[in-house]
């Protein structure tokens, strides 16, 4: 019996349309098909086919070293990859879905689907050397560098401001500024002090926005004031209740 060989395109445009489906299901956003992802997915898959590796590090390099050289400047990039074979051979929907499916069941794999600020993704599905038919997938996602944005906090005050981004902890100083750049989305929480003697704080939470300046000013009784400036959409200047 003739094994049963996949429209390979087929297989590749559902294999993002049942990760883009699961994204949805898990209250995420879609990723869309970019060119040089795919172009760095293609050129891999094609490199273990050849090679007969499979690994993320089979040609020596990082998944986000080959998503740069295929033209992709990124924030971030996760990979995942997939190995089908079946004496009688695929379907162009089973092939997809196996290949989605495993991947949802390895933890792993499925943080990779399922990551936040991913924004774009590349699929290749290649044919490798067996008696049996057997395809190798390479998913590539991406959030590229493009989205990368700047904010500044500035510290006018008279006092020490504890903050964090990010979920990492900083101080500034009094009279002072510091400058952030980050890739991906990034929450900051200024500890607003009660006081010069910090009898309390009361944390003060902002999503980060490019181009954003953060300034804290002295306010009555020793208070800290917090004013937000920058691009359309700013929040208002905030005080502790």
């Amino acid at each position: 019996m003739t094994p049963t060989l996949p429209d390979i395109p087929q297989v590749e445009i559902a294999i993002v349309e049942l990760t883009n489906a699961f994204r949805r299901e898990n209250r995420l956003g879609e990723v869309k098909i970019n060119a040089n992802l795919s172009r760095a997915a293609r050129d891999y898959a094609a490199y273990l086919a050849r090679t007969n590796t499979f690994s993320h590090t089979a040609d020596g390099r990082e998944p986000a070293e080959r998503a740069q050289r295929a033209g992709y400047s990124y924030c971030q990039i996760a990979e995942n990859l997939a190995s089908n074979l079946d004496s009688r051979g695929f379907q162009s929907s089973a092939l997809a879905s196996q290949a989605v499916e495993g991947w949802k069941n390895s933890p792993g794999h499925r943080r990779n689907m399922l990551a936040e600020h991913v924004v774009e993704i590349g699929v290749a599905v290649v044919k490798a050397p067996d008696k049996d038919p057997k395809f190798l997938s390479v998913q590539l996602f991406g959030r590229p560098k493009e989205l990368a944005y700047e904010f500044k906090i500035s510290n006018v005050s008279d006092v020490t401001v504890t903050y964090a981004f990010a979920g990492t902890a900083h101080e500034i100083a009094p009279r002072h500024a510091v400058t952030h750049s980050a890739c991906l989305p990034g929450e900051i929480v200024i500890e607003l002090q009660q006081g010069l003697a910090r009898s309390g704080t009361v944390a003060s939470r902002y999503n980060a926005r490019n181009g954003q300046v953060y300034t804290l000013k002295s306010g009555p009784k020793g208070t800290l004031v917090l004013d937000i400036s920058g691009p359309a959409g700013a929040q208002p200047a905030a005080t502790p209740k």
